[in-house]
């Protein structure tokens, strides 16, 4: 099982894929993937597992939870990647590593931990972190650089947030920090998110929980002091009494972390954050973008953020999603930024992202819009109390008419309205036809005309 058979059984683990999507995230030839996915069951039937199955033009795998653990757990089924990281993080985290233990463990060479641990000397000494061997015992750390602590906080939120989608705790990264309780740790975050309202996704858990393990080694990040904490007294409080059992440093950390949150600030990694900054100014000139609401800015800067990051760490945490042809165009925008920038995300994120892009494109363009007629050929519509109280609430200007009043004069409805719906279909073509009057049938049809007329413009 080399690296891309692990990635193509990954991916198959969370969701069913076209041959065409996969070669999206595996970039590889179709012909490649297939044979591929040959020798992949080749290994499960030799394990007596489910194999993948192709199934109108869908790829899938179905096993159980014991069953992925399982698979997951063999040493044959542990990437490059995967070994540096155990390697890395065990290293800083103990403060020492005696390689031929780690061969034996590994199942490996001593050629290959050799190898291995070069790569890891290299990044190490690059950054300015100090350590020694000892003949006979190990590679002892001296002094862990401040880039190299940032770089271990990331690889230990790498390895959580991908542990959400092995599900397994028996993993390798696990056995490391096996007398830290997680579970324990994760329960009492979940108390303070919510006493602050606050809905961590599992970015911001997986950094606090590598906060904590930092913090139990004596890595300290900085937060910018520019609040006033006393302001946070109930929230501090909250936290020393929850949290009673765990070090001062990490409570502080975490009051500091949560309380910039809470004021909208997004606490990332510069380059990425810079990178994402640059995207998004390229995002409102592209997509003529001059009113980006606050809330809105924040959800994408945050998307962008987490893509970028998964990207970097080849992190295939995704599942599949069908777009619209309008998306697809927005698609085909945003491919041309990311291909400016030289900057690449997995395509389901690509697709958030898109989506994410559309709402803000409606938002920016209500105005193509403004005045909606509905025409009805009963009165079921008229007679719709609950349907006529949403459409007051969606911020168009929507009247409803007969039919018979629009057959009769049409010209003058036309130049009154931006838009006419109904649901005759024996009306000329310039009416929209939807198939039954319900809130999401219009507001669907509404949006899909301010996007045509939108793209009318922008091409």
């Amino acid at each position: 099982m080399n690296t891309t058979n692990i990635n193509i059984l990954t991916l198959l683990s969370q969701d069913k894929f076209s041959l065409e999507e996969l070669n999206l995230y595996l970039n590889l030839e179709k012909n490649s993937i297939k044979k591929d996915i040959q020798t992949i069951n080749n290994f499960l039937k030799d394990e007596r597992l489910p194999m993948i199955k192709y199934e109108k033009k869908l790829y899938s795998f179905h096993v159980t939870k014991e069953q992925w653990i399982n698979i997951i757990n063999k040493k044959n089924f542990l990437t490059r990647d995967e070994i540096l990281d155990y390697l890395y993080i065990k290293f800083i985290f103990k403060g020492s590593i005696n390689l031929e233990n780690e061969r034996k463990l590994l199942d490996i060479s001593r050629s290959s931990i050799n190898r291995y641990f070069k790569t890891i000397k290299n990044i190490l000494l690059n950054n300015e972190t100090i350590f020694h061997s000892i003949s006979g015992k190990g590679i002892y750390l001296k002094n862990l650089s401040k880039k190299d602590q940032r770089i271990f906080c990331k690889k230990l939120m790498k390895n959580f947030i991908k542990s959400n989608i092995t599900f397994n705790k028996n993993h390798l990264i696990y056995s490391i920090i096996n007398k830290i309780e997680l579970d324990e740790l994760t329960s009492k975050l979940k108390k303070i998110f919510e006493f602050v309202n606050f809905s961590p996704n599992y970015f911001f858990l997986s950094f606090f929980i590598a906060l904590y393990i930092c913090n139990s080694i004596s890595i300290v990040f900085k937060v910018e002091n520019k609040y006033n904490y006393e302001e946070y007294k109930n929230l501090n409080h909250f936290i020393k009494k929850n949290l009673k059992n765990l070090n001062v440093l990490y409570q502080e950390q975490l009051l500091q972390f949560l309380v910039s949150l809470i004021n909208g600030n997004i606490e990332f990694d510069s380059i990425i954050l810079n990178k994402t900054n640059v995207l998004i100014k390229k995002i409102k000139e592209k997509f003529n973008i001059k009113n980006l609401p606050i809330s809105l800015e924040k959800m994408l800067i945050k998307k962008i953020c987490f893509s970028i990051f998964k990207y970097k760490n080849k992190i295939l945490k995704t599942k599949r999603i069908e777009l619209s042809q309008t998306e697809v165009k927005i698609l085909d925008f945003f491919n041309d930024l990311l291909y400016e920038l030289n900057l690449n995300l997995y395509y389901n994120d690509k697709l958030l992202i898109v989506t994410l892009l559309e709402e803000i494109i409606l938002i920016n363009n209500k105005h193509l819009c403004e005045n909606i007629l509905l025409l009805f050929d009963e009165n079921i519509i008229i007679d719709n109390e609950n349907l006529k109280k949403d459409l007051k609430k969606c911020k168009f200007n929507i009247e409803i008419e007969s039919n018979l009043f629009y057959i009769l004069n049409p010209l003058k409805y036309k130049t009154k309205y931006d838009l006419i719906i109904t649901d005759d279909f024996t009306l000329d073509n310039s009416v929209l036809i939807v198939k039954s009057y319900t809130f999401l049938n219009i507001i669907k049809c509404i949006e899909n005309y301010i996007l045509n007329e939108y793209f009318k413009n922008i091409n």
